[in-house]
């Protein structure tokens, strides 16, 4: 089992201002304190600390939140900060789509025109891919150097009927020129300086069987929310952060003391799946963010290929499916794993040793899986192949909260 040191996390909110100089949104930055670490683990963790450990009133009450997210989220929409309409999304640079040197994926036009209908607002930089521009609603403008009226660009972005931000203003010259230039939204030392959070997050975190046995309860269809409400309470840090967040005037319920089963269901399972996956994903490692998809597909795939076996229960071969790769999921070992969790006999023998039905059920999807990756599923059977597509929507629906 690897071993992974705690890690500090930090983050700071730079106010955003009107041109009244109304103080409504602020503009989240993180950093690790490793650097190499910016990406998915840097973001959940800034979204889980900001969101859910100190709460989105308590930071901003009711301002608008700015904040850039790695291009990967865009094809993870359980991951998208909530509530949609106090977030303003903008694209992280240092990713070629973003910055313009390749063209946007049919995936990121798609994920897009998805975050847009949600209700989340684009942020694009005035130097990103400009095929961004017209999904965006605010550009943003550096004023150390965008704000020049020689700029080409400035009568471009004057004429697009977005707002304009300008960052970076540091003093009264720079506030002038983002006025006269057109902005409508300003930030930077000159206006107030930032505040200041951090955190350390510790790469050990509790019972792993019992958060395996959550992963599972969360993302099945047949939801029992007392069993997902027995395995929370076995994490504290979740336990506090769901209570916390229900606990808030978004939800109509400010000043109530709630039981975390009521607060459970205040919240939904929308809004819970996002909070538990962005709380995990902050404490746990890429290979999970990676692997989770490929874990819900497989899993469906078996639930499928079972169906028409009266002889084998659905349930335990979605089971099987999603144990299979759950060792790399929370990055243990797998002998670990299957002592820690109390699966059935045959659930245990079908992810040793492939054996019983449901180790053919199991091997079964993990070859097509091959297959569908070389492209030659067309080769096999119709039903494999349905049963193939059905796992893939119902893992897009998963991940995407279309409950």
């Amino acid at each position: 089992m690897s071993q992974h040191a705690d890690r500090q996390y930090q983050v700071a909110l730079n106010p955003i201002f009107d041109r009244d100089f109304v103080h409504l949104g602020d503009h989240l930055k993180y950093r690790n304190q490793a650097p190499e670490d910016q990406g998915l683990e840097a973001t959940a963790s800034a979204c889980s600390m900001a969101i859910y450990d100190i709460g989105l009133e308590k930071l901003i009450d009711d301002r608008a939140l700015y904040i850039d997210l790695p291009v990967e989220w865009l094809t993870r929409p359980e991951l998208w900060p909530t509530p949609a309409k106090r977030m303003v999304v903008g694209l992280r640079e240092g990713n070629p789509r973003v910055d313009g040197t390749s063209a946007l994926s049919e995936a990121d036009q798609e994920a897009l025109e998805t975050l847009k209908a949600r209700g989340y607002r684009l942020m694009v930089g005035a130097d990103q891919n400009p095929a961004l521009f017209p999904m965006a609603d605010v550009i943003r403008l550096d004023a150390s150097r965008d704000l020049s009226l020689d700029n080409p660009q400035l009568a471009l972005w004057q004429t697009m009927e977005k707002a304009l931000l300008a960052t970076g203003v540091d003093d009264a010259a720079r506030l002038d020129a983002a006025r006269a230039a057109g902005c409508t939204l300003f930030t930077g030392g000159y206006l107030a300086s930032a505040r200041q959070y951090r955190r350390k997050v510790s790469s050990t975190h509790g019972n792993k069987g019992t958060q395996i046995r959550l992963m599972s309860a969360l993302y099945r269809d047949d939801v029992d929310l007392s069993a997902i409400h027995d395995l929370i309470v076995q994490v504290p840090y979740l336990n506090v952060a769901i209570i916390k967040r229900a606990n808030s005037s978004f939800f109509g319920q400010s000043g109530q003391q709630l039981s975390l089963m009521r607060a459970m269901q205040v919240l939904g399972m929308h809004e819970l799946r996002t909070l538990v996956a962005t709380m995990l994903l902050s404490r746990n490692f890429p290979s999970s963010r990676l692997t989770l998809r490929l874990a819900l597909v497989r899993a469906f795939m078996c639930e499928q290929l079972a169906r028409p076996f009266s002889t084998i229960d659905a349930d335990d071969a979605f089971t099987t499916g999603l144990f299979s790769l759950m060792d790399v999921l929370l990055e243990t070992d797998h002998e670990t794993l299957l002592a820690e969790v109390p699966l059935s006999a045959a659930i245990v023998g079908a992810l040793k040793t492939r054996s019983g039905s449901l180790g053919a059920l199991l091997t079964l999807a993990e070859d097509y899986e091959t297959l569908a990756e070389q492209r030659n599923a067309q080769a096999d059977s119709a039903q494999l192949r349905e049963c193939y597509l059905v796992a893939l929507e119902k893992t897009e629906t998963i991940l995407q909260m279309s409950l």
